[in-house]
């Protein structure tokens, strides 16, 4: 089975707690799947500065985390 190549080309704008604080920009970055987890919590996407992985995690949906548009 062959690797699927996926082209994602994003900055890393960090994210935003709980207080409204701003913090990993520059170094990473969490996007929202529009998948959810339960009423509270959705699964998104991290990607960071020290490895190529992107990991999956899901968290409250009060989190700031950034968006992707992507278009039919």
């Amino acid at each position: 089975m062959q690797p699927i190549a996926i082209c994602f080309t994003a900055l890393p704008g960090g994210d935003y707690d709980f207080h409204g604080e701003c913090c990993g920009v520059g170094s990473g970055g969490n996007w929202w799947s529009s998948t959810e987890y339960d009423a509270d919590y959705a699964w998104f996407r991290e990607m960071n500065c020290v490895d190529s992985h992107i990991n999956s995690f899901y968290y409250y949906k009060e989190f700031g985390f950034s968006v992707r548009r992507v278009r039919d």
